[in-house]
């Protein structure tokens, strides 16, 4: 009788446990259980999670915590890391590769399609770009195939005047040009420009936007880690260094090149906790090829824009040509326009015409002696007429004198 109750009381105690235990483990899961469970995830063969499993885990099981413990989890996450390189010496590598580049010349293509929310519709262009750049001194050159009235754009900057060039649409229309002393400000990098692309170039002197693109900075905004588990990415086993918000992969065989990044959108649910992460950007570089000092380099790039986990927008980058360190012609800088173009002068305050004149300059002090020698030969020939009527009066005077003198 008495093991009949012991069984009974046994049983009963396991139904319990095993029910208590599916209750927790399907939904109600607590910290301690949270931590053990991201530790142990089956696909991860015994390496700690990274943000992707974190993002995956909150997806699942995040509304059962608060934005407090949700945080408390991902700094757990970070505390399992044990990465084969320190951040620091990837900060340390990416800014010796940014200070090798002196100057670089690069020749490429952009082709997009995708929804145009202005118009509403399906567009699909292929834009051609030049840029060069050299201790500062800049050149950019566009030539646009969509609808603009605008077929082709030069920008240039020597290092104290900038200069802008506009071609319209159709072979009769003149081009028009502004130069002035001004800095050269970040619209002149394209966010399409190779070296961006590849978060490799300073951006120091750039506009905030751009500095999205530099992997530097990245790796300097706090929250950025890099993670132990190795992703697998054609082949490549990358290492994975990330944020909340941005990821790069990047691979160990090629000098920490990056070879893919992705940009995410941490998603909030109605108590303020995070509910999972979405893709809005991806950015995956092909056929790198080595330019000496660590930078290995794409020559293409594919870039995806998402929307509610859709993909709406595409772009490919096609590299033609690119040359770093090579050196580069000065004249390139300096804004040389193009024959009748009319150019108009911010500092100075004036427009005038091209003309053959070797320089800007040389053109400024042609076109003011011009309107001083024209200037003088008016005064010349106003007063040349004012000395004939002056003598044609005297004459008329004096004969009218003569003529009174002989009536007396």
């Amino acid at each position: 009788m008495k093991l009949h109750r012991i069984f009974s009381t046994l049983g009963i105690t396991l139904i319990f446990v095993l029910l208590h235990c599916e209750i927790v483990g399907a939904d109600d899961l607590d910290f301690q259980r949270a931590v053990y469970s991201l530790k142990n995830l089956k696909n991860n063969e015994g390496e700690p999670p990274d943000i992707k499993d974190y993002f995956g885990f909150i997806s699942e099981h995040g509304r059962h915590f608060s934005f407090n413990e949700q945080m408390d989890l991902y700094v757990e996450v970070l505390r399992m890391q044990r990465p084969v390189i320190a951040l620091t010496e990837i900060i340390s590598i990416t800014r010796a590769k940014q200070d090798s580049i002196s100057d670089v010349i690069s020749r490429y293509t952009v082709s997009k399609a995708g929804l145009d929310r202005v118009s509403n519709r399906e567009v699909s262009v292929v834009n051609s770009y030049t840029f060069a750049y050299d201790r500062g001194k800049l050149h950019f050159d566009q030539t646009l195939s969509d609808n603009n009235n605008i077929a082709r754009q030069t920008f240039s900057y020597d290092g104290e005047r900038r200069s802008r060039v506009d071609f319209p649409r159709g072979r009769e229309m003149t081009p028009f040009a502004a130069i002035g002393n001004l800095d050269a400000d970040g619209w002149f990098f394209q966010r399409e420009f190779p070296l961006l692309q590849a978060m490799v170039f300073n951006t120091n002197k750039l506009n905030d936007s751009q500095k999205s693109l530099d992997l530097y900075v990245m790796l300097n905004t706090p929250g950025t880690h890099v993670y132990q588990k190795r992703t697998v990415i054609d082949g490549v086993s990358c290492i994975l260094v990330a944020n909340m918000a941005r990821r790069v992969y990047l691979d160990p065989e090629r000098d920490f090149s990056v070879i893919r990044y992705e940009g995410y959108r941490v998603e909030f649910g109605t108590d303020d906790n995070i509910t999972g992460a979405s893709l809005i950007t991806r950015r995956v570089f092909e056929d790198l090829k080595d330019y000496g000092n660590g930078l290995w380099l794409p020559s293409k790039i594919k870039n995806s824009f998402y929307e509610n986990g859709q993909k709406i927008w595409a772009e490919t980058i096609t590299v033609e040509k690119l040359a770093i360190n090579e050196g580069i012609d000065e004249s390139l800088f300096t804004g040389n326009f193009p024959e009748k173009t009319l150019v108009f002068d911010v500092d100075r305050n004036f427009s005038y015409l091209q003309s053959d004149s070797p320089s800007i300059d040389g053109l400024l002090r042609s076109v003011v002696q011009s309107k001083r020698v024209w200037t003088l030969q008016i005064i010349s020939v106003t007063l040349g007429i004012l000395m004939i009527v002056a003598a044609l009066a005297r004459l008329w005077y004096l004969k009218r004198k003569n003529a009174i003198m002989s009536a007396e």
